[in-house]
């Protein structure tokens, strides 16, 4: 019976953190969208960067609106409160723009861009290529297709290609074809399949000790 006035006390105190609990959980409720949403965020377009700006301003306001309606925090004057709430409308304005603009589409070729392309020889210990391509999504044949750029090469080095062409790149299997020209104007074509790695930002296929092997990869 000694511990009931204790239970007691530690009900009331409980009881009376649960609006501060609760307002801290709809902060919290308000404000994480925003923040995830930015974070992701990764070399944003205009559009994406009015979109995160928006959404961060519309969040921040709302939770001031939170905080006056509460009575934590009063707005000194009328104006203030009716500048919170104008700020709120230009957020919702300005994010509807930006999906307007079609901030939060995927985009529909991902693998379209720049890629760089190596072709390394087991029996060389080297790589017969090492050029930055360019990809392009053919919408008839149905796979992505590029050339890299071409250099001449010295005597010393006559067994490099001097250009490699992504004939066919399919990333959903995964399996790419490319063609190697040499300064001699021989041609070497490989068919191989790839592993996706990075999260598609890089493709290998397996090694092998007598074959050559393709990497396809961002450039950093």
């Amino acid at each position: 019976m000694e511990e009931l006035p204790d239970v007691t006390t530690t009900v009331e105190r409980l009881g009376r953190q649960i609006p501060q609990l609760t307002l801290m959980a709809v902060v919290i409720a308000v404000l994480m969208p925003a923040a995830s949403y930015s974070i992701r965020l990764n070399d944003p377009t205009p559009a994406q960067l009015l979109v995160a700006i928006c959404i961060g301003v519309f969040s921040s306001v709302v939770c001031l609106w939170i905080l006056d309606a509460v009575g934590l925090l009063r707005f000194r004057s009328e104006w203030v409160a009716r500048s919170v709430w104008s700020a709120a409308i230009i957020a919702v304005l300005g994010t509807g723009v930006g999906v307007f603009q079609g901030a939060f589409a995927d985009r529909k070729y991902p693998y379209e861009g720049p890629w760089v392309i190596r072709v390394y020889s087991p029996r060389d210990k080297s790589f017969v290529a090492e050029r930055q391509a360019v990809l392009t999504y053919s919408q008839s044949a149905g796979f992505y297709w590029g050339y890299s750029e071409a250099s001449l090469v010295t005597p010393d080095n006559s067994n490099k290609a001097i250009s490699a062409e992504v004939v066919a790149f399919d990333p959903t299997k995964p399996n790419v074809t490319v063609r190697l020209l040499f300064l001699d104007g021989t041609q070497t074509v490989i068919e191989q399949g790839l592993t996706s790695e990075q999260k598609g930002a890089r493709f290998q296929a397996p090694s092998s000790e007598t074959e050559l092997s393709v990497t396809l990869s961002r450039p950093r």
